[in-house]
């Protein structure tokens, strides 16, 4: 990955909401939805939602 890719990627993640560049990267660190939702106390269900949410929009900026 070359810088521009870095930088380009540093500012897909800004445009997610704090929750989700929380989640998705304790999600990306080989964290559970189980132990992800049990320290932010939401569902599992709300966990993957929240997962899903980020990573099609980070697929839409980067139009993969």
């Amino acid at each position: 990955m070359d810088i521009d890719q870095r930088l380009d990627l540093i500012a897909a993640l800004n445009r997610l909401s704090p929750r989700q560049r929380k989640v998705l990267l304790l999600w990306a660190a080989g964290y559970t939805h189980k132990e992800i939702a049990k320290e932010y106390r939401l569902t599992r269900r709300r966990i993957g939602q929240i997962c899903a949410e980020a990573i099609s929009l980070l697929g839409e900026l980067f139009h993969v």
